[in-house]
Protein backbone atom coordinates (compact mmCIF):
# COMPACT_ATOMS: atom_id res chain seq x y z
CA UNK A 1 0.00 0.00 0.00
CA UNK A 2 2.86 2.37 0.77
CA UNK A 3 4.13 1.84 -2.75
CA UNK A 4 0.77 3.00 -4.13
CA UNK A 5 0.88 6.07 -1.91
CA UNK A 6 4.13 6.98 -3.66
CA UNK A 7 2.21 7.53 -6.92
CA UNK A 8 -0.18 9.94 -5.21
CA UNK A 9 2.67 11.66 -3.38
CA UNK A 10 4.59 12.15 -6.63
CA UNK A 11 1.51 13.66 -8.30
CA UNK A 12 1.28 16.09 -5.36
CA UNK A 13 4.96 16.99 -5.69
CA UNK A 14 4.55 17.66 -9.41
CA UNK A 15 1.53 19.88 -8.78
CA UNK A 16 3.48 21.91 -6.22
CA UNK A 17 6.42 22.28 -8.63
CA UNK A 18 4.04 23.52 -11.33
CA UNK A 19 2.50 26.03 -8.94
CA UNK A 20 5.97 27.42 -8.31
CA UNK A 21 6.71 27.52 -12.06
CA UNK A 22 3.41 29.35 -12.62
CA UNK A 23 4.30 31.97 -10.03
CA UNK A 24 7.78 32.40 -11.50
CA UNK A 25 6.34 32.65 -15.02
CA UNK A 26 4.09 35.44 -13.75
CA UNK A 27 7.17 37.64 -13.42
CA UNK A 28 7.83 37.29 -17.15
CA UNK A 29 4.29 37.23 -18.56
CA UNK A 30 2.15 40.33 -18.48
CA UNK A 31 -1.29 39.68 -16.91
CA UNK A 32 -2.98 41.38 -19.86
CA UNK A 33 -1.36 38.89 -22.21
CA UNK A 34 -2.52 35.95 -20.12
CA UNK A 35 -6.16 37.02 -20.42
CA UNK A 36 -5.98 36.28 -24.13
CA UNK A 37 -7.71 32.88 -24.63
CA UNK A 38 -5.12 31.62 -27.09
CA UNK A 39 -2.27 32.49 -24.72
CA UNK A 40 -4.11 30.79 -21.86
CA UNK A 41 -4.55 27.60 -23.92
CA UNK A 42 -0.88 27.64 -24.91
CA UNK A 43 0.11 28.09 -21.27
CA UNK A 44 -2.10 25.16 -20.24
CA UNK A 45 -0.54 22.86 -22.83
CA UNK A 46 2.99 23.95 -21.90
CA UNK A 47 2.29 23.35 -18.21
CA UNK A 48 0.84 19.88 -18.93
CA UNK A 49 3.83 18.93 -21.09
CA UNK A 50 6.18 20.20 -18.37
CA UNK A 51 4.25 18.16 -15.77
CA UNK A 52 4.56 15.03 -17.92
CA UNK A 53 8.29 15.58 -18.43
CA UNK A 54 8.83 16.02 -14.70
CA UNK A 55 6.71 12.92 -14.09
CA UNK A 56 8.74 10.96 -16.65
CA UNK A 57 11.95 11.95 -14.88
CA UNK A 58 10.49 10.79 -11.55
CA UNK A 59 9.12 7.57 -13.09
CA UNK A 60 12.51 6.69 -14.57
CA UNK A 61 14.47 7.74 -11.48
CA UNK A 62 12.18 5.96 -8.99
CA UNK A 63 11.41 3.02 -11.30
CA UNK A 64 7.65 3.62 -11.13
CA UNK A 65 5.53 1.32 -13.30
CA UNK A 66 1.82 1.83 -12.85
CA UNK A 67 0.84 -0.65 -15.56
CA UNK A 68 2.83 -3.40 -13.85
CA UNK A 69 0.86 -2.69 -10.65
CA UNK A 70 -2.32 -3.41 -12.65
CA UNK A 71 -0.81 -6.66 -14.03
CA UNK A 72 -0.75 -5.26 -17.57
CA UNK A 73 2.29 -6.45 -19.48
CA UNK A 74 3.96 -3.70 -21.53
CA UNK A 75 7.58 -2.78 -22.19
CA UNK A 76 9.14 -1.08 -19.13
CA UNK A 77 9.80 2.19 -20.97
CA UNK A 78 6.21 2.30 -22.26
CA UNK A 79 5.08 1.67 -18.69
CA UNK A 80 7.17 4.65 -17.55
CA UNK A 81 5.64 6.81 -20.30
CA UNK A 82 2.11 5.83 -19.31
CA UNK A 83 2.98 6.38 -15.66
CA UNK A 84 4.28 9.83 -16.54
CA UNK A 85 1.05 10.67 -18.38
CA UNK A 86 -1.02 9.67 -15.36
CA UNK A 87 1.23 11.45 -12.84
CA UNK A 88 1.52 14.54 -15.04
CA UNK A 89 -2.26 14.80 -15.33
CA UNK A 90 -2.64 15.48 -11.62
CA UNK A 91 -3.84 13.92 -8.42
CA UNK A 92 -7.41 13.17 -9.58
CA UNK A 93 -6.36 10.76 -12.37
CA UNK A 94 -3.81 9.17 -10.03
CA UNK A 95 -6.52 8.67 -7.42
CA UNK A 96 -8.82 7.09 -10.03
CA UNK A 97 -6.08 4.71 -11.21
CA UNK A 98 -5.22 3.75 -7.64
CA UNK A 99 -8.90 2.90 -7.04
CA UNK A 100 -8.76 0.66 -10.12
CA UNK A 101 -5.63 -1.07 -8.86
CA UNK A 102 -7.20 -1.82 -5.47
CA UNK A 103 -10.10 -3.71 -7.08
Amino acid sequence: MEEMALFYFMAQVIERILELVDVLAGFFIDEKEEKNKKQHKIKSVVMWVLACLIALAFALWLDLHIMARMDVQVAPFIDCLLTALVLGSGTKPVHDVLKLIRR
